[in-house]
């Protein structure tokens, strides 16, 4: 046979231990906003960062909106919470999507 074994038992509770990081992750953004949004949409973070929370925007997209890319955020996050909590919830959601539902 070919192949790698998968405990696949291991990986769903894996699963099940990233996605209680990501809920917890999320009611820390909606804290720091003082409102639920979706932590996945540009937009909607631009919004958040730059308009309700009125962080200076470092730089913008070709359309000419504030960028909310991860150099954007790693640079944020040096001096504001919620981009570091944004991006903690890319990296997992990131992981969880490839890698633990996936297998």
């Amino acid at each position: 046979r070919n192949g790698v074994l998968i405990d696949a038992h291991m990986l769903n509770r894996q699963s099940n231990e990233i996605a209680m990081k990501l809920m917890e992750l999320e009611k820390q953004a909606y804290a720091i906003a003082e409102q639920p949004f979706n932590l996945s949409s540009p937009k909607q973070l631009q919004e958040i960062l730059f308009g309700k929370l009125g962080i200076k925007p470092t730089k913008k997209t070709p359309s000419g909106a504030p960028s909310t890319d991860e150099d954007v955020l790693q640079e944020l996050a040096l001096d504001y919470p919620l981009p570091k909590v944004i991006l903690e919830h890319r990296g997992l959601a990131k992981l969880k999507s490839t890698y633990t539902d996936k297998l």
